[in-house]
């Protein structure tokens, strides 16, 4: 029985909206937005470091 119980689809919980006393402070983030925030920084800060590293190669090697 507990295999039933397991198979039926729970209601997901819903996040708190931003309170009307604090609207002026801005948009509320919610954890999927963290998410997508962070993901999109560290890709950014990824290819920024890798182009850097290929800048530094590039003025550092030459042909004697």
């Amino acid at each position: 029985m507990s295999s039933l119980r397991n198979a039926i689809s729970r209601r997901a919980h819903k996040e708190r909206a931003q309170p009307s006393s604090r609207k002026n402070i801005g948009f509320l983030e919610k954890h999927k937005d963290y998410v997508v925030r962070t993901k999109a920084f560290h890709k950014k800060e990824e290819t920024n470091s890798r182009r850097k590293l290929h800048s530094e190669t590039q003025m550092n090697f030459t042909f004697r």
